[in-house]
């Protein structure tokens, strides 16, 4: 089978989403968001991994800001949204519908 070209179609093809201009968001967010920090070229999200190696750049500064007694479970008690601000938004609005605010 061989991929055959045909050209754009003549009106742009939208669907019903696009049109009535109902676009979301994805939020990815978890508890290395609390520290919120990565050497350039690397990912956050890699935060808990990366403390294992303390002479490298996510150690030295995890123990320079947290301390050495800091460990990556402990960034938990802080990385709860808290939905008692009047601009926290609709995700809080709709945890709050659904009976799991903070």
């Amino acid at each position: 089978m061989n991929y055959e070209p045909t050209g754009l179609p003549s009106t742009p093809v939208r669907s019903p989403v696009v049109r009535r201009r109902q676009v979301g968001i994805f939020i990815h967010w978890g508890v290395y968001s609390v520290p919120a920090w990565a050497p350039r070229g690397a990912y956050a999200e890699w935060y808990w991994d990366h403390l294992q190696f303390r002479d490298r750049p996510t150690g030295q500064f995890h123990d320079r800001i947290y301390g050495p007694g800091f460990r990556y479970q402990d960034f938990a008690r802080s990385s709860r949204p808290s939905c008692s601000s009047p601009t926290s938004g609709p995700t809080c609005s709709s945890a709050r519908a659904r009976g799991t605010s903070s």
